[in-house]
């Protein structure tokens, strides 16, 4: 799962923008209902450390989601497959990895063997 600096979908999500206009969307983005109730919880020095925030969480939601698909789970219980879950910084190329004991991101350049499941 993989999610990039400055989503659109994310920044909609964590400064409350008005997503009425666009059902499909509004639909779409309940999947991120978990990463936005995280982050609803905490305080953010600004709108960009808020958003950031929201692309983590939400890379975190998904990974855990994903993990109830059936054959995913399957796949995971006979350790067939790993998750990976990602942030791309679209600025610097910087891929960041989550660290499943930590649950963290941490640099994949410096980490290459991480990953969360």
């Amino acid at each position: 799962i993989c999610g990039h600096s400055n989503c659109g979908a994310m920044k909609a999500i964590a400064t409350c923008q008005c997503l009425e206009p666009m059902p499909a969307v509004s639909h779409w983005l309940r999947y991120s209902d978990a990463a936005k109730a995280v982050v609803e919880k905490k305080t953010f020095d600004n709108e960009t450390d808020k958003v950031n925030a929201m692309v983590e969480e939400n890379v975190i939601a998904q990974l855990n989601n994903i993990k109830t698909h059936p054959s995913v789970a399957v796949g995971l219980r006979d350790n067939a497959l790993r998750l990976h879950g990602w942030v791309y910084d679209i600025e610097s190329g910087e891929i960041r990895a989550l660290e499943k004991n930590s649950k963290r991101f941490v640099s994949l350049a410096d980490n290459p063997d991480v990953f969360f499941e």
